[in-house]
């Protein structure tokens, strides 16, 4: 027998162990942020089994993050009952809907299917997203031409996250909504970003026209996650010089390992990123997206 019940701040340390490392500052999160919303299932007496961590985000869905049963408790039910909890969360927070990412290869994906049809999920996945990883440990710059530094025109300058003022990045937040879309925000989960790594483009009259924005994920691994350019410059190159600074800075810091995905529908950047990246030692994988509509 088991039941489940909302995590609260004071539950947290029973439960990070049910989950990955890379995930344990979010669910630090629970309690001090309303967005981030936790499930724990227990087993009598009062035995962490289970957890479920999920997050609303901006743009009206909730997000799945993680589900974790322990092996010895799967297939009773504990599962499709976390994943209820989260769901009817989602809906008392008015949400769209709810979601969650997986790698096509995941040793678990036959379970989540059988398990996410049980609860009327939208189905087949959908391939949303293409993730590429890339070990540099060995790499020459010669031979990496998508991101070999560029020249920067007259008058240009590439700043990291830390090195910009108060001002530049609330000149930044004025133009949300006008000159860049909300899934591009460089303040998408902003604690979670790299400030040494991070960076962001100036023009020759000093206004920021795009960004890199990078997650470092562990001590070996920077995730690339939002790169922008205004659309005037979107011609010009300017995103693959912001992603080539970037990524020889987390080279010259010693960390080799990068990970960035590319969108299916983005049909121009990955014909350029399967071309240049062709000579280097990458792995590419789908990213499906299961979801459920509450519309």
């Amino acid at each position: 027998m088991f039941y489940t019940e909302r995590i609260n701040e004071a539950m947290i340390k029973d439960f990070d162990k049910l989950t990955y490392r890379e995930f344990r500052p979010l669910l630090n999160k629970v309690g001090s942020e309303a967005s981030v919303i936790a499930f724990g299932a227990l087993s009598y007496p009062a035995q962490p089994i289970g957890l479920i961590l999920g997050e609303v985000r901006k743009d009206g869905y909730m997000q799945i993050h993680t589900i974790f049963i322990k092996p010895k408790y799967r297939r009773l039910g504990v599962a499709t009952a976390l994943l209820k909890d989260m769901e009817q969360a989602a809906g008392t927070n008015k949400c769209h809907g709810i979601y969650l990412g997986f790698i096509h290869d995941n040793p678990f994906h036959e379970i989540f299917n059988k398990l996410l049809r049980k609860c009327s999920w939208d189905l087949p996945a959908e391939t949303d997203m293409l993730l590429y990883t890339l070990n540099m440990e060995s790499l020459v710059e010669e031979d990496a031409p998508l991101f070999t530094l560029m020249e920067l025109p007259g008058g240009f300058t590439v700043s990291s996250w830390q090195e910009l003022s108060k001002e530049e990045f609330a000149k930044i937040k004025k133009g949300h909504g006008i000159w860049y879309p909300e899934l591009t925000s460089p303040f998408l989960e902003e604690k979670r970003v790299d400030p040494l790594n991070s960076v962001f483009l100036r023009d020759e009259e000093k206004q920021i026209i795009g960004w890199t924005i990078t997650h470092r994920l562990d001590s070996e691994t920077m995730l690339y996650r939002n790169v922008f350019v205004k659309e005037e410059y979107r011609s010009m190159g300017y995103a693959m010089l912001l992603m080539g600074n970037a990524i020889w800075r987390q080279y010259d810091r010693g960390i080799y390992k990068l990970m960035f995905c590319v969108h299916v529908k983005n049909k121009s950047m990955t014909k350029i990123i399967s071309r240049f990246m062709k000579p280097l030692n990458y792995t590419v994988k789908n990213k499906l997206r299961f979801s459920k509509s509450f519309l």
